[in-house]
């Protein structure tokens, strides 16, 4: 797509990017970085005020895909960025006066933006850095994974290549839960990773942890049973069997295990797993306290 091409496509609409805070200026900026010069959302993400992209540490994000160029010797779809908190798209010089694509509190269209404050300049390099490889999806929350959730209303965290601030960045986490394979301690944060090749630090006004719950092993005893079925032993020895009336329907947290013997919560006590019982990581039977 060139730049006339979406300026003739959106001219007049309004364009809300993120579904948030109505129509802005970086709503329009953010679907041309997208949508017609192919550069990922994750460069003008994260700003806050769009002239914080002039500034590190967004500017390094910017730089990576574009040159700062002469405010006099702009070409027709350059970016401008202006201090005060304004971006646009460079449209015309007609002999007197510069001509934007931009909107809000208008429509998007070609206008004149005189905001009386610095403008900053910007070209898509010719030459772009390899695509980055997508940052993992969000996973569902799982108490038997180890865990970290990205906090409601964080939207500039990071994910790099490295356990280290100079990792390359490959874009920003989205809110909700990862998977993390490993933690390593450097720089002072602890780096958790979410996918091969893809960190992110941990700060706890960013996001919080769960170590994995582990699974434990029940002996789920069916809702009935003839007493005969289940005999108690110990020390391997049998000496009497599970009351159905006050048993059935239990389930046992398996202490250890010998063959076809099975330690269960109610002290030294074992049951042969034979014996028409099942063994799960979860209990199935919840009758009492159990």
């Amino acid at each position: 797509m060139t730049y006339t091409e979406f300026r003739d496509k959106y001219n007049g609409q309004y364009v809300d990017w993120d579904g948030a805070y109505g129509p802005q200026c970086w709503d329009l900026a953010q679907m041309y970085f997208t949508e017609c010069l192919k550069v990922p959302s994750w460069v003008l993400s994260g700003c806050g005020l769009v002239s914080n992209m002039l500034w590190q540490p967004k500017r390094s994000d910017l730089d990576a895909y574009f040159d700062e160029v002469d405010v006099h010797n702009m070409d027709q779809g350059d970016v401008c960025i202006w201090e005060e908190g304004h971006i646009a798209i460079f449209d015309n010089w007609d002999g007197y006066d510069c001509w934007y694509f931009s909107q809000n509190p208008n429509p998007s269209q070609v206008m004149q933006c005189n905001l009386g404050s610095t403008m900053h300049a910007f070209r898509l390099r010719k030459e772009q850095p390899a695509p980055a490889p997508e940052i993992t999806p969000n996973v569902e929350k799982d108490i038997y994974k180890n865990q970290i959730e990205v906090k409601e209303g964080i939207t500039s965290l990071r994910v790099r290549t490295l356990p280290s601030l100079n990792g390359d960045i490959l874009g920003y986490a989205s809110v909700g839960y990862y998977d993390y394979q490993e933690i390593v301690d450097a720089e002072g944060y602890n780096w958790y990773r979410i996918a091969d090749n893809q960190w992110i630090a941990y700060n706890e006004e960013w996001e919080d942890v769960y170590p994995a719950t582990p699974k434990d092993e029940y002996i789920n005893v069916p809702p009935t049973i003839e007493a005969r079925n289940i005999y108690l032993h110990s020390d391997k020895v049998q000496f009497g069997a599970l009351n159905p009336s006050n048993t059935n329907g239990l389930s046992y947290k398996i202490l250890s295990q010998d063959g076809e013997y099975a330690e269960i919560e109610i002290g030294k006590v074992w049951i042969k797993t034979i014996d028409g019982v099942t063994i799960t990581n979860t209990p199935e039977y919840q009758r009492g306290d159990k």
